[in-house]
């Protein structure tokens, strides 16, 4: 996570790192040949810092395609309604977020074969609620894959988190088995809920052990991250074969400093 805010006087300070796209195409289909794609990087931007303050980020669509895709830029407030994420347009939500995003251009041109930037500014209202926006390469211009098909058009965006405050906690629901049978692997599951008011980003695993308490076997949840308010189900599976048994399972998760441990009976038969 980087501390990416300045002190008054505010000052601007761009995050350099590129990560794995995880960008999110709204109803678009590409031709099959050539390995066609449209990504973005940086995908996800995690931020430290404090009301008040700003951030810039250089933001860049790769069009791997046959198309020219015209862009227009959009921010979108993330809120989290009843464990589950809404997009809202820029300046519903009280002290909006994505209100306040400028971006450098406004619009952009992605010619075949090409990547084209822009920057975006956000500044944090003060008191705002909001943790996280995307913002959006929205495509005006449509894709025609084959001669007579549908034009299609192209939403990307970037998720933007900010952690403003160190009230950061989750509650774990009780921790549910699916013993193997002979298609399936021994499988954990367990719901979090992020109870404090701020992004975080917890780290599983279920250590196993058996009826002489030694460990029998380990096996890592998925990784997810939980906006405030958010509530997901984690999953883990594991591969190897358990003797027939009872056994004892400790599921940790690890965030900010903090541990979350829930224990588990069950029986290999």
């Amino acid at each position: 996570m980087q501390h990416f805010f300045p002190r008054v006087p505010m000052q601007r300070a761009r995050a350099v790192a590129t990560m794995a796209v995880l960008a999110v195409i709204a109803g678009i289909s590409l031709p099959a040949h050539a390995q066609a794609s449209l990504s973005l990087t940086p995908a996800v931007i995690m931020a430290k810092g404090a009301f008040g303050q700003s951030l810039t980020q250089k933001l860049t669509i790769n069009n791997q395609t046959p198309n020219i895709f015209h862009f227009v830029m959009m921010a979108e407030d993330i809120e989290v309604r009843n464990g589950k994420r809404v997009f809202l347009p820029a300046g519903e939500a009280p002290n909006s977020i994505a209100a306040t995003a400028v971006f450098t251009p406004k619009e952009i041109i992605a010619p075949p074969n090409t990547s084209a930037s822009v920057t975006v500014t956000v500044t944090i209202p003060a008191g705002t609620k909001i943790r996280a926006i995307a913002a959006v390469f929205q495509a005006t211009s449509g894709i025609n894959s084959t001669k007579g098909s549908v034009g299609l058009v192209a939403s990307m965006g970037t998720l933007l988190t900010f952690n403003l405050s160190s009230n950061v906690a989750i509650s774990a629901d009780p921790v549910q088995v699916a013993l193997p049978t002979e298609t399936t692997n021994l499988a954990f599951s367990q719901i979090l809920t992020n109870t404090g008011t701020e992004p975080v980003i917890p780290k599983g695993v279920v250590a196993i052990l058996g009826s002489n308490n030694k460990l029998a076997g380990k096996a890592a949840f998925e990784v997810q991250r939980l906006l405030p308010g958010e509530k997901l189900t984690y999953h883990a599976q594991f591969a190897d074969q358990l003797k027939p048994g009872a056994y004892h399972a400790l599921c940790t998760f690890q965030y900010e400093g903090k541990t979350e441990t829930t224990p588990v009976d069950f029986t290999v038969r």
